[in-house]
């Protein structure tokens, strides 16, 4: 099976949010910002006045600073890996998967795959626990993301698949 892609820099910021934003931590972290907002909003409504500068401090970090912060570092990292922006082709097969491009060559073989994990838009492959390549499924048919699912199955991957 082989699939031709380009990885828009739009497309990889939202996934890097959402693999950041799916992590217990941020999630309570944005929660608590949302928290100390409410509180902010309500004093300033009931007392017309505001003196707990921490909860500011709070909601502004955990809802505005640091998703800024998140947004400047994909983007530079996006732009500094000139091989995310090129147009790659992949050829998936029983065996391997393999990406080559503009500059680049890169096999793997699926027994040296630590996990594969399919998510709405994009199927990841992790080389190890925390490290991974992505494919953009707008790019396959119906037909090649069945048949990636059953090379993954045949070949007894870690896996977590979507069922759809």
């Amino acid at each position: 099976m082989k699939i031709a892609y380009k990885i828009e820099q739009s497309e990889y910021i939202k996934l890097m949010f959402y693999q950041t934003y799916k992590r217990p931590i941020f999630i309570y972290v944005s929660i608590l910002g949302f928290i100390f907002l409410i509180f902010i909003i309500k004093d300033l409504f009931l007392y017309k006045t505001f003196d707990d500068y921490t909860s500011i401090f709070i909601a502004f970090f955990s809802l505005i600073f640091y998703p800024i912060l998140l947004y400047v570092r994909f983007r530079n990292f996006y732009k500094s890996h000139k091989i995310l922006g090129l147009k790659t082709f992949t050829e998936i097969s029983n065996e391997r998967f393999r990406d080559e491009g503009e500059g680049f060559e890169a096999k793997i073989l699926w027994k040296n795959v630590y996990k594969v994990k399919e998510l709405k838009n994009w199927i990841l492959v992790y080389h190890n626990s925390t490290a991974y390549g992505f494919l953009p499924k707008r790019t396959m048919t119906k037909t090649q993301i069945e048949e990636f699912r059953n090379i993954i199955i045949g070949n007894n991957l870690k896996a977590d698949l979507r069922k759809d």
